[in-house]
């Protein structure tokens, strides 16, 4: 820990708070309420926000280098120490002291933000590229975060927030943190010749998406393609987007383990892949080789892409939403696997039907496409529908009608062990586990419990009832 970046991300908190240093006084609460009447001292500029902190301290018309100075000067005499000790607790720890005693709003509580955006390894050699939650504040374990999460969808961090929108100071600490991340690691080099970030105009644009442009950006000045960082904030009512720092492209290219998937993030909903599924697809490529698979509630098809990277035969996909489909076509294109095209040559189809009423077909295909087979059907069957879309599914009402059909949709073998496998997903915090396999046990107790698959680790929740579950069942013997 050098004292220089002790100095520097101190400097870039205090700023944000509007502080006078005068006798290491602060402004009173009547003055702050002044000054912020003015417009040259409000935070709520994209512009003042992309600014360089030491520039920015500046435009607020204070002067925080006194109380710096004290901060740094307190650490002469355990320096070493700090050295030895992991930089972001120490620097964090007497930061977030410094705050708690000094400002009129607490942000302490944000240490565990921070402590993420400093602890991700970044640079040559590391996985950096993968899309990845940095930050999962909604799992209930760092209090006071519960409405925060930040994920890295390369090159585009992306903060949202949810029912509680985050003020311009909280903004502008997050985004300084980002800053300082990327000139201390000197992880410039992370996007070099990266050739994910894709403007295709093939894809539906979203009506609600900048009017149809290509991209985001705010009106500053940097053009460092390293760091881009859009906030988000959504509440049942409400919904919007900002660009903190950089350009965001739309769509653009991401990836996780290999695999290649477009994702809007222009606008406040889903964005094209949900991260927190990342084990299951790799669950289901592990073990599709020459495989039938029906993934139900496909969205943009990323089970089928990983099914057939392992080696999967067929892959039948089904969903009511044509766009989303379309965006799995796009994705399965850039993956170069199930013919894309939505046609049926190749080993991919896209199929957009209400489940509901699809059965006969679902189980006609599943017989002709299982020509390995001898007992005929799906040999994995992917169900991850929403957990409440209203007039399409509520999972509460109509789970068990999805699960009462899957025997009859499973391949069946002499070999009890590779007998048809169903991977069943809920992500809804109110209903448990146990609910799941109640369900189960009521509407197909022909399927036999296998495991739960864990969520990964960057998702880690106080209550894991609360979070995502992905179940596996497989067939059992009499049937």
């Amino acid at each position: 820990m050098t004292r220089s970046r002790m100095y520097a991300i101190l400097m870039a908190l205090l700023s944000s708070a509007a502080y006078s240093s005068q006798a290491f006084g602060f402004i009173t609460p009547s003055a702050r309420t002044a000054a912020y009447r003015n417009k040259d001292l409000r935070l709520s500029s994209s512009r003042h926000r992309h600014r360089p902190f030491f520039e920015r301290r500046q435009a607020v018309g204070v002067t925080t280098t006194a109380l710096a100075d004290s901060f740094v000067a307190d650490q002469n005499h355990n320096e070493e120490q700090q050295q030895q000790a992991p930089e972001t607790a120490s620097l964090l720890h007497h930061a977030n002291a410094y705050l708690e005693t000094s400002t009129e709003h607490d942000y302490s509580y944000l240490h565990p933000l921070l402590e993420s955006i400093e602890n991700i390894q970044l640079g040559a050699g590391c996985d950096q590229d993968d899309a990845k939650r940095i930050f999962h504040g909604r799992g209930g374990v760092f209090p006071g975060c519960e409405h925060i999460t930040l994920d890295l969808f390369s090159p585009v961090w992306l903060l949202t927030s949810y029912n509680l929108q985050l003020d311009d100071t909280t903004l502008m600490i997050v985004q300084q943190t980002i800053e300082r991340k990327y000139a201390n690691a000197n992880a410039t080099s992370i996007f070099q010749n990266n050739s994910n970030v894709n403007s295709d105009k093939d894809i539906e644009h979203n009506n609600n998406s900048n009017n149809g442009s290509d991209s985001l950006q705010d009106d500053g000045d940097d053009d460092d393609s390293c760091c881009n960082i859009l906030y988000q904030f959504r509440s049942p009512t409400n919904a919007t987007t900002q660009v903190l720092r950089g350009t965001v492209p739309n769509p653009h290219v991401i990836t996780e383990n290999g695999m290649k998937f477009l994702v809007r993030l222009d606008i406040a909903k889903n964005h094209g892949i949900f991260l927190d599924m990342a084990n299951g697809r790799k669950w289901i490529r592990q073990r599709s080789e020459n495989a039938v698979v029906l993934n139900l509630f496909s969205y943009t098809c990323g089970f089928s892409v990983a099914a057939l990277l392992g080696g999967a035969e067929t892959v039948v996909n089904m969903d009511m939403a044509k766009g989303a489909l379309k965006t799995g076509q796009r994705n399965h294109e850039l993956n170069g696997v199930g013919g894309g095209g939505g046609t049926d040559a190749g080993t991919a189809r896209f199929l957009a039907h209400d489940i509901f009423k699809s059965w006969g077909k679902i189980k006609k295909l599943g017989a002709q496409q299982s020509a390995n087979n001898e007992h005929g059907g799906y040999d994995f069957i992917v169900v991850d529908p929403p957990s409440f879309q209203k007039s399409s599914f509520v999972a509460k009402k109509d789970y068990g009608k999805i699960i009462r059909r899957l025997p009859d949709l499973l391949s069946r073998n002499d070999d009890h062990d590779h007998q048809g496998q169903v991977l069943l997903c809920l992500n809804a915090p109110e209903l448990d586990t146990k609910w799941l396999q109640d369900i189960v046990s009521e509407e197909a107790p022909e399927l036999i419990f296998v495991e739960r698959l864990e969520n990964p680790s960057s998702f880690a929740c106080a209550d894991p009832e609360r979070g995502l579950k992905v179940l596996v069942y497989r067939l059992g013997g009499e049937c």
